[in-house]
């Protein structure tokens, strides 16, 4: 069986996507990975340091990001 945790990143108020320039304060990004580090590496090589927290799957509370996962990381 396959229990990769899930790790979920959101975003400041200011934080922007690096590429289309689009506010991400309202998003968050899902990671796979197997540990925290390994979850928080793939995020800096995606967003650099655009970003504000890292939350385990029983932490995060997805009612605070009303436009939902911008994107899925295996």
């Amino acid at each position: 069986m396959n229990n990769i945790p899930i790790f979920y990143f959101t975003f400041g108020f200011s934080h922007i996507h690096p590429v289309t320039g689009e506010p991400m304060r309202d998003y968050w990004i899902e990671i796979k990975a197997k540990d925290r580090q390994l979850a928080q590496e793939k995020m800096f090589e995606i967003f650099g340091k655009e970003w504000s927290m890292c939350y385990k799957e029983s932490d995060f509370d997805k009612k605070y990001f009303p436009k939902g996962s911008y994107m899925k990381y295996d």
